[in-house]
């Protein structure tokens, strides 16, 4: 029994560890500015540069999310677009007004889900009954905010989050569950770029 225990309590620990690398697909035309951050998910930030005035911007448009994950349904993909895309608008819309067309004063949000990774529920609920459920989804994405007139990039993102079974223990009973709270992260973390 004790060498079970500690067996689970590896798979545990090795089911919970860190993000893998944050992407580079090639969705973003360049990478070069993109600096590593520290923390639990893989995550590589170009901030604005000083002269950037959040103040000068009252409106955001938010293009439709791009997804370029090969191996899910076309139906799964139409619904994390669109947790995605609710999620951007959410956060953006904060002091902002949505709009439909780039212009002056108006920021461009230019998105992609380049990977996404399911959880095994199957292999959750067999783990729970033995203590906790160990498989974790995963999700990457990479942004940018353009200058709506000029189009020059102000800010962008590439994030990788592996889900935590344990501490987001919901969204492991939905193959893809980790997978739309790591959307909802990664639009905050994009929006907190620019205010």
């Amino acid at each position: 029994m004790r060498r079970f225990t500690v067996l689970f309590i590896s798979v545990l620990f090795i089911a919970g560890c860190a993000s893998g690398p944050a992407t580079q697909s090639g969705f973003l035309t360049d990478y070069s500015e993109l600096k590593p951050e520290e923390g639990k998910d893989s995550i590589l930030t170009q901030r604005p540069p000083p002269s950037f005035r959040p103040g000068d911007y009252s409106s955001v448009f938010i293009e439709k999310p791009s997804v370029q994950v090969p191996d899910i349904t076309a139906t799964e993909a139409d619904q994390l677009q669109l947790v995605f895309a609710t999620a951007l608008a959410e956060r953006f819309a904060v002091g902002r007004k949505i709009v439909e067309q780039p212009g002056d004063g108006v920021l461009h949000v230019r998105s992609a889900i380049t990977e996404a990774r399911k959880a095994n529920v199957a292999l959750n609920i067999a783990t729970s009954l033995l203590g906790a459920p160990i498989s974790a989804g995963s999700v990457s994405g990479e942004a940018e905010i353009l200058d709506g007139r000029t189009g020059k990039r102000v800010a962008a993102l590439s994030w990788t989050r592996r889900g935590q079974a344990l501490t987001d223990l919901p969204a492991s009973y939905a193959s893809l569950g980790q997978v739309r709270s790591g959307l909802r992260a990664f639009a905050k973390r994009l929006a907190l770029l620019v205010g």
